[in-house]
């Protein structure tokens, strides 16, 4: 959860007083790469009194059970360094696909095999066309 005093401490360091005006703090803290649905819970946090359960199970819930992936700017924000995700997406998108040539050649190879191993048994037991009676 967002601590209020870790708020003001950050717009203390930044010479924002506490009462500013929400776009300032909004603005500080968006320019610190916060992710907007982070200012508006340290808004809510810095304005009122998030003593609620509601709250406090609503971030948990957001931060440890959540299957969203987390956004470069998140991750800039928490561990201080720039992320580009950009070329890991494009990788896996590729690597995700199969061409319909390769399907079909796994097919073909596989009736091939198993017509020459159907052949196989049957001239190796003497049945069908290979049939000496």
């Amino acid at each position: 959860m967002i601590q209020k005093e870790a708020i003001e401490q950050y717009l203390q360091a930044n010479n924002v007083p506490r009462t500013a005006p929400d776009e300032e703090i909004k603005e500080v803290l968006l320019r610190a790469k916060w992710h907007a649905s982070d200012v508006e819970m340290a808004l809510t946090v810095l304005r009122g009194n998030p003593s609620t359960q509601e709250m406090h199970a609503d971030t948990l819930h957001r931060v440890f059970h959540s299957d969203e992936r987390l956004q470069p700017e998140t991750i800039s924000a928490l561990l201080g360094i720039e992320v580009d995700l950009s070329e890991v997406s494009e990788r896996k998108k590729q690597r995700g696909t199969v061409a319909a040539s390769s399907i079909l050649t796994v097919f073909a190879v596989a009736v091939a095999l198993s017509l020459t191993f159907v052949g196989i048994a049957m001239w190796v037991l003497q049945m069908g066309p290979f049939y000496r009676g």
